[in-house]
């Protein structure tokens, strides 16, 4: 490693108030994003994750942030139960100051204690103790950890610097919460992990909505991906750099008849209702009578773009949080939930699993149900970050106006606001589509006005 003796120096000279991180390149870039996640626990600072690829950085200019390092290998010793408890050891010693090294050759016994000593706050300097005789060692140096992972890693190419600002609470107050401190409602605060599928509401009548991480991932689809879109499907590498929450389910019609309660909201009259073999206008047809029976725990329908952002800020004006229309990368981020399949669950999907029709024959999945309405919110399996119904139902607005490909995004989560702006992105497929539509990747597109008994929408929220 050609900057060692610069990192020992930096390493050396400064107190453990933050931390520095270097990755390195793997195969993919699995094992960074995971080395994000466990800073992030650690830590508390996924809002503060910078991405430096600068090879010049001078690791020795001294900072009263301080630095730590921390390689990818650690990443790859969290895939286990037993490596990643003793990885949570190692936290909460780098919490209490101390500078700890690889983990030590041990039997499963000795190795128990050793992070028993570490979670219990045992002082950090040398802590030798006897078992059946034998000395466990001491914990060496972290600079002898992070060689040994260098040396196991060392065809990989140091890529990227990733510098993690110390802005979070002290040390007393972070280890208080291993996720996301979260203000809720008016006087409650919630610590929430990200992914952890936890739901929180902002009010009784606000939707339900669950905290997703950080991270990277590749939007689009791969050229094997059967019944792709080509052109509007090509692969781009997105960086979500701070958490943020999402609606675990699709504004229900309970919800948005709070809002039009409380706000008098009138839609446009009408809304386009599907007979079985076309669409048609309908002027009896509304968000209140779709055409298919519902309850208060169905997805609203029949809501124009106006209306879905006219809910959300109803919401945030209610609450003081600012909620807003999801991006449509955010809702493919929450869609894969860290998968790279056509869906989370994987290659193929079934209507035991969603709600689309299931008499269309595809490669992606059986033949099955055709149930012509909404099914409720909270129906079939979540997926794996907490959302439901990401696949199927209703489609779901997003904020993004319309461009043909994926190629301009902006590649860090925010809204397109150039393109075919008189035309916006819709994602997540309707019970009256077949599964094609349903993909992570799939892009559709919709007139800002249309109203339709397939067209609904969540919100999200910033933190």
């Amino acid at each position: 490693m050609r900057n060692r003796p610069e990192l020992d120096k930096a390493i050396d000279a400064l107190p453990t108030k933050g931390v520095l991180v270097l990755a390195e390149r793997d195969r993919t870039t699995r094992s960074l994003v995971d080395g994000i996640a466990i800073m992030q626990r650690a830590h508390k600072l996924g809002p503060y994750i910078k991405v430096l690829d600068k090879p010049g950085l001078d690791l020795t200019t001294p900072s009263d942030r301080g630095i730590l390092a921390l390689l990818s290998g650690l990443a790859e010793e969290e895939r286990t139960p037993i490596l990643r408890r003793t990885n949570e050891g190692r936290i909460a010693a780098i919490k209490r100051g101390c500078k700890l090294g690889r983990r030590p050759k041990l039997d499963d016994h000795q190795q128990k204690e050793a992070i028993k000593r570490l979670e219990t706050g045992e002082s950090c300097p040398s802590i030798a103790k006897k078992h059946n005789g034998s000395t466990m060692q001491p914990l060496p140096d972290w600079q002898s950890w992070t060689s040994g992972h260098v040396s196991r890693a060392s065809s990989t190419r140091l890529a990227m610097v990733l510098l993690i600002g110390l802005l979070s609470p002290s040390p007393s107050t972070a280890q208080q919460c291993d996720g996301v401190a979260l203000a809720v409602a008016t006087n409650e605060r919630r610590c929430l992990r990200p992914g952890g599928g936890e739901r929180f509401k902002d009010c009784a009548d606000c939707p339900e909505m669950v905290v997703v991480p950080a991270g990277a991932f590749v939007m689009g689809s791969p050229p094997t991906e059967p019944e792709r879109e080509a052109d509007r499907e090509d692969q781009v590498l997105v960086t979500i750099a701070r958490p943020f929450a999402i609606g675990a389910f699709a504004v229900t019609r309970g919800e948005f008849a709070a809002f039009v309660a409380a706000t008098n909201y009138a839609l446009d009259q009408g809304c386009y209702f599907w007979t079985g073999t076309m669409w048609e206008e309908r002027s009896d047809r509304s968000w209140r009578s779709p055409g298919f029976p519902q309850d208060d725990r169905h997805p609203v329908t029949c809501v124009d773009l106006k209306a879905a952002k006219a809910y959300a800020s109803w919401v945030s004006g209610k609450t003081g949080k600012r909620y807003r229309l999801p991006s449509e990368t955010e809702r493919e981020y929450v869609s894969r939930a860290g998968t790279d399949t056509p869906f989370w669950s994987g290659y193929s999907i079934s209507t035991d699993a969603a709600n689309y029709n299931g008499t269309i024959s595809s490669v992606l999945g059986p033949s099955g149900e055709r149930r012509q309405m909404t099914v409720r919110v909270d129906s079939f399996r979540p997926n794996p970050w907490g959302l439901y119904n990401v696949h199927g139902n209703v489609w779901d607005w997003t904020d993004d106006c319309w461009n043909e490909s994926n190629a301009d995004n902006p590649r860090d989560g925010s809204v397109r606001t150039t393109g075919d702006c008189a035309w916006r992105v819709a994602r997540g497929g309707a019970w009256n589509y077949g599964p094609t539509y349903l993909r992570s990747a799939y892009r559709y597109w919709n007139l800002p006005h249309n109203r339709s008994g397939v067209q609904s929408f969540r919100v999200a929220r910033s933190l």
